[in-house]
């Protein structure tokens, strides 16, 4: 394995959260050391290790509602881009863009990154997948193992962080691009049922990426593309979510890297991470507990959440 970087400065992993302003994230992702890389059917993904102390072992939202003591439901009669999380328990909740909520009067995507603390109730901005329905299936949200894919978050992660909601319209056009690229059908528009039939296969390809030792997250190319960079603050909370969330690489990887700039072609992992290491940090208030974090570079830009001292999470997804 080999590490990319090394920290521009000398703040360790215990240090205070960040201040609103800039920052660098380069002391933090020069702990990150990148394991071999593996590829199938042009998709290559090189696990990502966090080797010694960890940041805390939050608990993922799921883990959390199968606990009975985490729930999310709509905002009063609903609003299509904001619900309502609480946490019951003593141990807070990370809840991660990309998750999707199934059931109340629309399925949702979360859109940006919170951790929601103990006996705390919180605000979460979503967007809604599935354009056709809005009546209610269930009093409260299911939280889905799956994960909507980089093609659709790289646009909801990026207008959360500029704007505090998503576009809107943009992402059920997003939705209707993946199903006219999968040729499937959904009666209420629903992302979901619309790649349910590949989410199988895609399922049985991921398993050639199988975790290692210390991995806390993945760097994904295809096409000598940036897919996607995505980190957690604990090699736990990778094993939580990455069976939902591995498969959702698989199916943008399938979309192709069509109209890939020159300049990107043939661009390795370390190279990726090292230009994370320089992309421009800006830090606001979050929502729930830590800062949240927008990130922004020539050829990428993302989002995280930076809590007690580590990243609870980044995201970051090639332009």
């Amino acid at each position: 394995m080999t590490n990319s970087f090394v920290p521009s400065d000398p703040a360790g992993p215990g240090a205070p959260s960040p201040q609103p302003g800039a920052v660098s994230l380069a002391p933090w992702l020069g702990r990150l050391w990148l394991a071999e890389p593996r590829s199938i059917d042009g998709l290559e993904v090189c696990p990502v290790l966090l080797p010694g102390d960890p940041g805390p072992r939050y608990l993922v939202a799921r883990e959390a509602a199968k606990s009975g003591t985490f729930e999310v439901t709509e905002q009063g009669g609903g609003v299509v881009r904001e619900v309502i999380a609480r946490n019951h328990g003593d141990v807070s909740v990370l809840v991660t863009d990309g998750s999707s909520l199934m059931g109340a009067k629309q399925n949702r995507v979360v859109v940006e990154t919170i951790l929601v603390g103990p006996r705390q109730e919180v605000a979460i901005k979503v967007g809604c997948v599935e354009r056709g329905r809005w009546r209610p299936t269930s009093a409260s949200f299911d939280v889905s193992p799956t994960f909507v894919e980089p093609a659709l978050r790289k646009h909801t992660v990026a207008q959360a962080s500029a704007r505090g909601q998503v576009d809107q319209v943009l992402l059920w056009a997003d939705v209707e691009r993946v199903a006219c690229f999968r040729g499937a059908h959904s009666t209420t528009d629903d992302y979901h049922e619309i790649v349910a039939g590949h989410r199988a296969r895609a399922e049985e390809r991921a398993r050639a990426f199988e975790p290692v030792p210390d991995q806390v997250g993945l760097l994904a190319i295809a096409g000598g593309r940036l897919l996607g960079f995505e980190v957690f603050g604990h090699p736990e909370i990778w094993l939580a979510l990455r069976e939902g969330l591995v498969p959702s690489y698989v199916l943008s990887a399938e979309m192709g890297a069509r109209n890939v700039p020159e300049a990107q072609k043939g661009i390795v992992a370390a190279e990726w991470l090292a230009a994370l290491a320089d992309a421009r940090v800006a830090v606001h208030p979050a929502r729930g507990m830590g800062a949240r974090l927008a990130i922004d570079g020539p050829d990428f830009a993302g989002a995280g959440l930076w809590a007690d001292g580590h990243a609870a999470h980044l995201a970051v997804f090639g332009k």
